[in-house]
């Protein structure tokens, strides 16, 4: 892990997220992203004047949208505050504004700069249409092609010992994604809890749900971990709810590049339990 980006729009939850971040990048000796995005009445990066040959220089632009210009402003000494603080704890770390659209900026700088790992906060039911997290935390978790790691909550110190795995060990691309799970694992020195949902509608015999869970752990040379059936009416409170009753640091699931239902995980399920969960959750997209 040598590259995590961290979206903020400098609310107390997206704080909590630059915490848990940080703490993440002092253990990997990683590189931090700050990244801010602002709503322009204009293309800020790219505006010309009436005539295409013409650019619109930056100081035409601070002369025509003064409003704008103390709002970057603004952003960008928020933005050199958090890399301070990342000085403090001898973390590297850079800081990137972008403007208007928010997901598509952050998926291109992602996959632009190779980063690894995308740590934001999620705001929560109450919370989210607040400011640019809840809903386009949302959008990063159903397209981002990096895994996306969302924190509600402050940590007085980020520690994973327990970390669940839910699937229905069946999708192919889906199990490609426990590799990545268990390098997370071995990088925290967390128990691995492989858990399946077993709902009214979805039901399976539990000694062949057990059977695929041992085949995959076996494929992926994971001699260390708990094979676990937990039975709820709907995936989501199944997920939720165990990781509760075990105590989890963080959930982790693999998301359907679609929001259709298939399977065990779709896009609408990793989205709720994201919002709902009161631990962290960390989500691949299956490619």
């Amino acid at each position: 892990m040598k590259k995590i980006l961290v979206p903020t729009d400098f609310s107390e939850t997206a704080d909590n997220a630059v915490n848990v971040a940080l703490e993440i990048a002092q253990k990997s000796k990683a590189t931090i992203y700050f990244f801010h995005t602002i709503t322009t009445p204009i293309d800020w990066s790219s505006t010309q004047l009436s005539v295409p040959t013409q650019p619109l220089t930056i100081q035409k632009q601070k002369e025509m949208y003064p409003e704008v210009s103390k709002q970057i402003a603004a952003a960008q000494a928020k933005l050199s505050e958090l890399s301070r603080r990342a000085t403090k704890m001898n973390v590297d770390s850079k800081i990137e504004l972008g403007f208007n659209l928010f997901h598509e900026d952050l998926g291109r700088f992602a996959d632009k700069n190779k980063v690894d790992l995308i740590v934001m906060g999620t705001h929560g039911l109450s919370g989210v249409k607040e400011a640019f997290l809840g809903s386009n935390t949302l959008k990063v978790i159903r397209t981002s092609n990096v895994p996306v790691m969302t924190v509600k909550n402050k940590h007085k110190s980020f520690k994973i010992k327990s970390l669940i795995y839910a699937s229905d060990f069946e999708e192919t691309k889906a199990n490609k994604n426990i590799e990545r799970v268990k390098v997370f694992a071995d990088f925290f020195g967390a128990s691995i809890h492989f858990v399946f949902i077993n709902t009214p509608v979805g039901f399976e015999d539990s000694a062949y749900t057990m059977a695929k869970i041992h085949k995959i752990a076996k494929e992926n040379k994971i001699s260390k971990y708990y094979a676990q059936i937990y039975n709820d009416y709907t995936v989501e409170r199944g997920i939720t709810n165990m990781a509760e009753m075990i105590k989890a640091d963080i959930i982790t699931l693999s998301t359907h590049g679609y929001s259709g239902i298939r399977h065990l995980i779709n896009n609408n399920v990793a989205e709720n339990i994201a919002i709902n969960a009161k631990v962290p959750v960390l989500t691949f997209r299956m490619k």
